[in-house]
């Protein structure tokens, strides 16, 4: 098990590794799936049509593929003054992906639609909303190349450290007080019944649509 400093653990990451963000608690040491292997020497460059400002930039991603710039910038124009909205586009048929950035003039308006704007239904679909990370978390590497941050069950591609999906905080052994031995703890901390989230949440992921529900400060961005 890797070491996990308990007193400054977090639920989302702060730096990209691709083999942590594989791992649900941060332990693995080997990587799961090939994907993770594409992403361990993977280059990352941001595109250079994304300009602007990143700390006051937010990412929004599953957009209706009929929803167009005009649509989203008046909606996220609610949380403060947009300079400008790119809308990415398939460099051919010029049909949406689906996802889009929105740069804000002020820091605190980004702040402010990160924290209110996520899962907004627009155009019929439930929209995620994120920070852009591709210039302000280091070592980032997007999904397509093996890293992200989320990922479907179905899609044996799961990813964590992030908004849609937290780290779990590790099982950590409880010393027994009435051995007087302080190796047995460690020795028995393979037992379950030895064993405890030290968040004090039960063994396991969260399943379905709990497990994306965040409560995050809309003070500040919490990665």
């Amino acid at each position: 098990m890797t070491s996990i400093k308990y007193n400054t653990w977090s639920r989302f990451t702060t730096e990209y590794n691709p083999l942590e963000a594989g791992s649900i608690d941060r332990t693995d040491l080997k990587p799961h799936d090939n994907a993770i292997l594409r992403a361990l020497s993977a280059e990352y460059f941001p595109p250079n049509h994304i300009e602007g400002n990143p700390e006051n930039t937010i990412f929004v991603a599953r957009l209706n593929r009929q929803s167009d710039e005009d649509t989203v910038k008046k909606v996220f124009s609610h949380y403060g003054r947009v300079k400008k909205c790119t809308l990415i586009r398939n460099i051919v048929t010029g049909i949406s992906r689906g996802f889009a950035f929105v740069e804000y003039y002020h820091k605190h308006d980004a702040m402010r639609a990160y924290a209110g704007a996520n899962h907004m239904d627009i155009d019929g679909k439930k929209i995620f909303v994120d920070r852009e990370l591709g210039r302000v978390l280091k070592g980032w590497v997007p999904r397509r190349l093996g890293g992200g941050l989320g990922g479907k069950k179905e899609s044996g591609q799961l990813r964590f450290g992030g908004r849609d999906r937290h780290f779990k905080m590790p099982f950590v052994p409880i010393q027994s007080s009435s051995s007087g031995d302080p190796k047995r703890g460690d020795r028995e901390g393979t037992d379950e019944k030895h064993c405890h989230r030290a968040d004090g949440r039960e063994r396991g992921y969260e399943r379905g649509k709990r497990s994306h529900r965040s409560h995050e400060s809309p003070r500040e961005f919490q990665y």
